[in-house]
């Protein structure tokens, strides 16, 4: 295979996987509406992990917004019906925050 053969497959993968995407995105935004009837104004994200940089949202213009703290609510046991359920603080790895208006 020549590189300009290999160039025009590789940019057909990425137009259709692009196009796997917006149509994703916008299954997601009629579901959405369906079930809430409410629009969607912007998706968020958390990315974390070991060498994690969020590479995928950034190539797809989202905006970094900061990181979490790093803490998560835990429900402990379970509560019957009107009581309050019991959390308590567990600390996690913080995560990068990113988002996208639509």
């Amino acid at each position: 295979m020549s590189s300009a053969s290999y160039i025009l497959y590789n940019q057909k993968q990425q137009i259709q996987e692009k196009i796997k995407y917006l149509e994703y995105q916008r299954k997601i935004l009629k579901d959405w509406y369906k079930k809430y009837k409410t629009e969607i104004i912007g998706f968020e994200t958390f990315v974390f992990g070991e060498n994690r940089t969020g590479s995928i949202y950034k190539a797809d213009n989202w905006n970094f917004v900061g990181m979490s703290k790093g803490a998560s609510k835990r429900t402990i046991g379970h509560c019957e019906f009107g009581e309050k359920n019991q959390h308590r603080t567990v600390m996690v790895e913080p995560k990068l925050i990113y988002c996208k208006k639509i």
